[in-house]
């Protein structure tokens, strides 16, 4: 995760803006409102809440038009981000609402994912069950068999084991139902996300 002095500039201004409005307000700005202050186009504000997210700077609500809740640095912090939900099976887009699980982990360094299909039944991870992930940073490449939430430009994300052949990356299942899936780096964007370290049963 960036640190306070490498925040880009434009999400550095949005959560300033969130900062003072949540506290001469007592609750978090909409969209409209982070647009309307900071003179921003609706697709900037969507992409710095994205990136402050992401980083664990804020955390949202699910369902709740004003769900943004600051995630303090210097304030002790229990539980991790539920950002939606990952395919273990075909590609596909997460959800974008958050929800908090009561864990003692650091949500600077952890978020977890919904699991949504089969695929990856062969390492333990079942559909309905919390997969748990480590933040890595921009750009990470993760080493050869390691289970990533891997983003691929135009499909979405998903759960799978990573390879890398050249400019190739292997996205394999744990299920002999699924085909590899082959990403030409030099044609597609995909990004990893977090690294796999552990589950929570469906219903905890």
């Amino acid at each position: 995760m960036a640190s306070r002095s490498e925040l880009p500039k434009t999400h550095q201004k949005v959560l300033a803006f969130i900062k003072s409005f949540s506290a001469t307000q007592g609750f978090s700005p909409s969209y409209s409102d982070i647009q309307k202050a900071l003179d921003l186009s609706r697709g900037s504000v969507q992409n710095s809440i994205a990136w402050l997210k992401k980083n664990a700077y804020i955390a949202g609500a699910a369902g709740k038009a004003r769900a943004i809740v600051l995630l303090e640095e210097e304030t002790p912090r229990r539980g991790i981000p539920l950002l939606g939900e990952i395919s273990a099976g075909f590609l596909s887009e997460p959800l974008q609402d958050n929800e908090m699980l009561d864990l003692n982990l650091d949500p600077r360094q952890h978020f977890a994912l919904r699991v949504s299909g089969d695929s990856m039944v062969g390492a333990g991870i079942h559909n309905g069950m919390k997969a748990l992930f480590q933040r890595v940073p921009d750009g990470y490449e993760p080493s050869s068999g390691k289970i990533v939430a891997a983003w691929v430009e135009g499909l979405g994300t998903t759960l799978k084991r990573f390879y890398r052949e050249g400019h190739n990356v292997i996205l394999e299942a744990a299920n002999p139902a699924y085909p590899p899936q082959v990403i030409d780096t030099t044609k597609t964007l995909l990004r990893i996300d977090g690294v796999w370290f552990g589950t929570l049963a469906e219903g905890v």
